[in-house]
Formats: C-alpha cells, structure tokens, sequence
C-alpha cells in the first residue's frame, strides 16, 4: 500500500515521504510485507516449528500467528486525519484509483475528489452534493459509495437524470434527502423535449423518501456552457406505482418552486399536476417564463394546497391571475408578485393590462411584494391587515424611459394610499439602470424620515437606494410628495 500511494501522486517523493513520517509510530514498517513473510518471521523468531513437532501444535502455532498478524499495525491502523492529509496530495485520477483500492480507504478518498470538484459540501448538521453543468462521468460511477447523512440537499441537472437514470435514483433509494432542485436550462430544449424526461423524471421522483420537504423543478436562465447532447433511446412506459409514490411523498412537502416548462409537453405535465396537490405545502412558487399567458393560468387553476401561507409569482408577461385560485387560498399571509425580462431583453414590459371589476380579498394577508407591471391587478386587491408593502419599479431603466418609469412607481404608491393598503411599513425599492456616479446609499439612509406623514397608516416609509445620484434621489423625493428631515 505504502508503494501504491507513492506512485500514485505526483508530488515529489520527498514530499509524500515527509508527510507520511507521521504515520512510522502507528505503521511498523518492520511488519509489512505479506501474511506468509509475516508468519514465517515469527516462526523464527519463536523458533517454535522443527520437523518433530506434531500437527496439533503446528495448527496452534499457525493459529496464534494469524492472530498476531491480524493485530500488527498497518496503514489500515492510520488516523482518518493522517489519511486524508495523504489523499490531499493525490491528483484526480489517483484518488479515482484508490477509491477501488479498499473499503478502509474508498470512503475517504471518495469525499475528498468530490469535495475538490465542489461537488460535495458539507456545513455544521447539513451537507449539499450538487450535479450541475459539467460533472465528471467518474462522479456517478462513485455515487454507489457515497453514504450522506443528516440533512441532505441534492441539486441535479435534469439532463443527468436522462443520462444517469438507475445510478441517481439508487442513490436516492438510500440516502434521506430533505431538499430536491432540479434544472432545466433554457437553452437545452433538447432536454425538455426528450421522450425519456417525463418518464426519467417521474421515476426519480417516486425514490424520494418520506424526509424530503422541499422539491423544486427550475429553469435557468443565461447560462454560458454549450448545450448537451441528450442521448438517443426510446421512452419506456411509466409505472402507475410511480404516480402513486410520488401521491404519498407529497403528503409530507412543505415547500414547492416550479417552473412552466415542466408543463411544455403533454407527458411532462402529466408529472406536474402530481406535484399541484399537496395537504401540507404552505409555501409555493412559480416561475413563468411563457409569453402564453393561458399556460400560466392553466397551472394556477389546477394548483390545490389548503394551507398555502407564502404564494410567489415571478412572470415575463403581466398575468390576468385566476380568481378562484385565491378563492382556494384564502388564508395567505404573504404575497409576491414579481417580472422577469423574456430574452434578455432590455425594453419595459407594458403595464397597461386591463384589470378585471373582481375584487380579490385575502383578509389574513400581512406581507405584499409587487413590480409595478403587477399594478392592475393588485388594485383589485382587498386586504385589510397588511402589514408590509415593498414596491419594485421595472428592473431595466433607460434614460429616456425615466419620466414614465417615474410615473409608474407614483401610481403604484398612490393606488397603494388610495386603498389603505399601505401598511405599518412600505419600501420602495429603486434601481439604478443609468450610468451613474457611485454614491454609498448609506450617505441618504435606506430609511427616511417623512415630514407630516403623507400615509396616515404608515409609520415608516423606507428607500432602498442603489447608487443613486443626488438628483435622482430629489426626483423620487419631489414625486412622492415626502419632506425629508
């Protein structure tokens, strides 16, 4: 074994030798070599075996020998903290190697290659493996050895599912995993489209154990690695105790994040209705990235979580939300209704949606989040214990948009006045799309006093400045109609 690990770094063998002298008053060098040579050193040493000595005597002889060879020190016999310090001086491959050398040592050297890949991380009473992008195909052939305890979170690569199918969902079998995240990513529409996502992604679902209470399938966005190849085999028929199993496990999830393109396909949306439905999910997020608006109100008309509490709608296009979504969960207690920018792009979404006359009453909702593309709707709103309203103008600002950008957030805040829905505490949140000279928003204070309360309820009216110029800064001021002391 000593040769082995010498041959097996690339450091230096004055290096390795150094950092072994360590393990000389553990590991006898004296005793190594093989089970024969050992015996026959103590034979003799204890001059115990002659030709007259008979066959019953030998057997004990050789019996004590054993026993005494099995008890000498070894490597074996080493510290896991001298091990490791060893395993460090390892390249890659050697620890690849030794991960097939033993049980003592596979452990070990498996944790250190998939630490160094920042695939593994671990923190005080949790520990995250993480199989995004670009993994090594070795990674997954050492899956069947890695053994994670306590609260486990596993993020994977959707397209990893497609290619490594039995490797993960055996992992998953016996580790207790908390949290699940699963990726698309909105360049690889291969993988989207694939035959084998729905039914690998199903399958993969109903290996999650009773302990997971958060599942979330995302997209991201923006993403500069090269797109993968998705291999080429046929779909295979899904299992009904697949559905079944995936039934029971959200019996006992507390939190789900899901975005629309796990309902792009007919086959994929069949797995996601079964992620819709959940006794005890109190928080819920989607992410719609669709410029199809009735796709999004598909989902929220099939959603069905009786104790729903946080509900977050993140979209590129202003949504006509269903009614009777709200109808279902009407004992939210925080609301956030946020934009995103289809493709990049740097143009404002319009805000002129017409509402509907329906007025959507959430009585037990305290906590309300809002871009100002959201407003239509959110003026329909009747929610008479708010507590908190944060308002978020569009994210992109142009020079020349600013005037109407300004508009905007005065409209949000006035509507927000109009119908006492302003709360103990509102911010506005203002970001600087313009090149501007770099200012320490602490130099204004995030929150300002304001002259005569312009908001009777409210008794804090607080600014989160990003790099503001003064000018900018008066200009909010000036529109909001606030006195600052």
């Amino acid at each position: 074994m000593m040769s082995t690990i010498l041959h097996a770094t690339l450091a230096p063998p004055s290096v390795v030798a150094s950092a072994l002298e360590p393990i000389r008053g553990y590991w006898s060098l004296s005793r190594s070599g093989s089970a024969g040579q050992k015996r026959e050193r103590i034979y003799e040493e204890y001059d115990c075996i002659t030709p007259d000595v008979r066959i019953s005597k030998r057997r004990k002889v050789v019996h004590f020998v054993d026993e005494l060879c099995a008890k000498s020190p070894s490597f074996l016999d080493t510290p896991n903290e001298i091990i490791l310090v060893i395993l460090e001086m390892c390249p890659d491959s050697a620890l690849v190697a030794m991960a097939g050398a033993c049980h003592r040592v596979r452990p070990l050297s498996i944790s250190v290659y998939l630490r160094r890949l920042g695939v593994l991380t671990s923190e005080p009473g949790s520990q995250e493996l993480r199989l995004c992008q670009t993994v090594p195909a070795a990674v997954f052939l050492l899956l069947s050895s890695v053994h994670l305890e306590d609260n486990v979170t596993f993020t994977c690569d959707i397209f990893y599912l497609l290619e490594y199918e039995e490797m993960l969902r055996e992992f998953s079998v016996r580790t207790a995993i908390t949290s699940i995240s699963l990726r698309f990513y909105s360049h690889e529409h291969a993988v989207v489209l694939a035959p084998r996502t729905a039914c690998a992604l199903r399958s993969f679902l109903s290996s999650l154990s009773a302990q997971c209470n958060s599942i979330a399938v995302e997209t991201i966005r923006y993403c500069e690695f090269a797109s993968r190849q998705v291999s080429q085999s046929a779909a295979y028929l899904d299992s009904t105790a697949h559905s079944a199993q995936i039934r029971v496990l959200m019996s006992n999830v507390r939190r789900v994040t899901l975005t629309d393109h796990l309902f792009q396909t007919q086959a994929l949306a069949k797995v996601g209705l079964l992620l819709l439905n959940g006794p005890r999910v109190d928080d819920f997020a989607l992410v719609c990235m669709s410029t199809r608006r009735n796709r999004s109100n598909a989902i929220l008309s099939k959603v069905n979580y009786p104790e729903l509490q946080c509900f977050r709608l993140s979209s590129t296009v202003v949504l006509q939300l269903p009614i009777e979504f709200f109808h279902r969960h009407r004992s939210l207690y925080a609301l956030a209704l946020l934009g995103l920018h289809s493709n990049g792009s740097q143009n404002n979404p319009p805000r002129s949606l017409r509402s509907s006359n329906r007025t959507v009453e959430l009585p037990d909702l305290a906590v309300l989040t809002f871009t100002d593309r959201f407003l239509p709707w959110v003026s329909n709103l009747v929610c008479p214990d708010i507590r908190i309203v944060s308002i978020y103008p569009s994210r992109n600002w142009k020079r020349e948009e600013l005037v109407g950008n300004w508009s905007g957030l005065r409209a949000c805040f006035n509507s927000v006045i109009q119908r006492g829905m302003s709360g103990d505490a509102t911010m506005i949140s203002i970001p600087d799309g313009d090149v501007t000279l770099e200012r320490d928003a602490s130099v204004v204070q995030n929150d300002l006093r304001v002259g005569e309360h312009p908001v009777p309820k409210t008794t804090r009216l607080s600014f989160q400045l990003y790099n503001l110029r003064e000018e900018s800064l008066v200009r909010i001021i000036i529109i909001l109609g606030c006195d600052v002391n």
